[in-house]
């Protein structure tokens, strides 16, 4: 009898336990969804000094187009454009804040390469 109840008891705090866990779940998708919705809608028009690429999850894909890139980040603090092997190369670079840019490398216009850097400090002589 004793055994029955315990049982009885240790099912009922697994079924509360995985109930609360699927709700904990499900409220954390929403809440992802709901900021992924605000992220891919508004994009600033004010000049920020540090780039807030949106939720956790928003990643540059390779192939953007510039326009693309652009809408997702912003204007670009500075441009540079070479040319390589006959192909246009320009890099985008965005401030991160407390030191770091964001390079952001186009190839004819697609992206091909992006990467974190320590920010070249102005060397005044």
């Amino acid at each position: 009898m004793k055994e029955n109840m315990i049982r009885e008891f240790a099912a009922a705090v697994i079924i509360t336990m995985t109930a609360i866990g699927v709700s904990a779940q499900q409220a954390g998708v929403r809440a992802t969804r709901s900021r992924d919705r605000k992220a891919s809608h508004s994009v600033s028009g004010t000049t920020s000094r540090v780039v807030v690429v949106g939720p956790s999850t928003t990643f540059l894909k390779m192939g953007l187009s510039e326009e693309e890139v652009v809408t997702f980040l912003g204007e670009p603090e500075s441009k540079a454009q070479a040319w390589h092997g006959g192909r246009s190369i320009t890099t985008y670079s965005y401030d991160r804040g407390y030191g770091r840019v964001l390079r952001i490398e186009f190839k004819e216009g697609l992206l091909a390469g992006y990467r974190n850097e320590a920010k070249a400090e102005d060397v005044k002589q």
